[in-house]
């Protein structure tokens, strides 16, 4: 009778490795052991909880990251569609899936959480545990973003990288925060980004390439310092709209945002137009930019094949002509960072345009 039951259980739990999805080959059996990691390829097959719990709870080896490839998930919301997840779990992963929904995490202790290549359409933040450093819903449905994240004080980095944002109102409470990633998605106008700390980490970046900004996003709350913004390229006409560079909090006129490096695509400049905004973000009294990277897409990131630096030496060449000016040229075109520095100072300090304080009040 004894050996009966032993022969049941064992040939139970047999069953239920059996009925579980293939585990990931990207993970051999010693990095699975040595990094704790259950890793379930399911080739596009649907999600059964019971099943997917069974396989997670009787996996004989300790997890410390759980991750779910290419699974097919019911369309219904099912909040708890992962609440089997114990606290030694650390790491998430549901990715290349169809998941539309934020499943709710609160009772875990996870510190990143990654649902990129899915469906999902909203964001409920609050779903998210306040241990989590890391988030990264890149490449969803997500159109906006209007809520709080007051109760993720220990957030590093979040990536929001190819969705469909329209619009955001993101109001932020960590003061380790290094990277926001916003780039390849929708955005135009009335955008606003709120801190709550006066200091993030101090090599903080906002990525903002490849939107359709009109207008930046407006920084607001008590930050003082932010290392770097990358504008990259824009699919717009930024910096020839009026005022559309005064990001600044315009409610409160003591407050001064120190940004230490502010990038773009040269190449979203057009040197024979006016520069009156880039003029007017330079002299600004709330927005102070210690350093302004022309750049362009190559490889090489080379500010001599773009079309600006083109235009701005054969205008140099035509409005100096003499030898000393064709030799200055001809160096520019040899050395790529002094290719920089002449577009730098060609086109900041107010060459060929005249600064007029009266054309920048929404910056003054």
């Amino acid at each position: 009778m004894i050996f009966f039951c032993v022969f049941v259980l064992i040939f139970c739990l047999n069953n239920f490795v059996n009925n579980c999805p293939q585990e990931c080959k990207q993970f051999n059996t010693f990095n699975r052991k040595l990094l704790r990691i259950y890793c379930l390829d399911n080739n596009h097959k649907e999600f059964i909880k019971d099943e997917i719990e069974k396989c997670y709870l009787n996996y004989h080896l300790p997890i410390k990251t759980l991750i779910l490839e290419n699974f097919r998930f019911n369309s219904s919301i099912d909040t708890k569609l992962l609440n089997f997840i114990n606290p030694q779990i650390t790491y998430l992963k549901v990715n290349n899936s169809n998941l539309q929904f934020i499943p709710n995490l609160n009772n875990s202790s996870l510190i990143s959480v990654s649902f990129i290549h899915n469906k999902i359409k909203f964001v409920n933040w609050t779903y998210f545990p306040n241990s989590v450093e890391h988030l990264n819903l890149s490449f969803n449905e997500i159109q906006s973003v209007s809520s709080t994240l007051r109760h993720l004080s220990r957030l590093k980095i979040i990536s929001l990288e190819n969705n469909r944002l329209i619009n955001i109102y993101m109001y932020l409470n960590s003061s380790f925060l290094s990277f926001l990633d916003l780039s390849k998605n929708q955005l135009r106008y009335h955008n606003y980004l709120r801190f709550a700390t006066k200091q993030v980490d101090p090599k903080f970046e906002l990525n903002l390439h490849l939107n359709r900004l009109e207008s930046m996003p407006k920084i607001t709350g008590k930050l003082n310092y932010l290392h770097k913004i990358n504008l990259g390229k824009q699919n717009s006409d930024l910096f020839h709209i009026k005022s559309s560079l005064a990001f600044h909090d315009h409610d409160d006129k003591n407050h001064v945002l120190n940004v230490d490096l502010l990038s773009f695509y040269a190449d979203n400049l057009k040197w024979d137009i006016n520069k009156t905004e880039l003029i007017c973000l330079k002299n600004s009294k709330y927005i102070r930019i210690n350093r302004f990277d022309f750049f362009s897409p190559d490889k090489d990131n080379d500010i001599r094949n773009t079309q600006l630096f083109k235009g701005l030496a054969d205008l140099y060449f035509t409005m100096v002509f003499n030898i000393k000016a064709e030799i200055v040229v001809f160096q520019f075109q040899r050395d790529k960072n002094l290719a920089q520095t002449f577009v730098q100072e060609k086109f900041l300090h107010n060459y060929p345009t005249n600064y007029k304080p009266s054309d920048c009040l929404d910056y003054l």
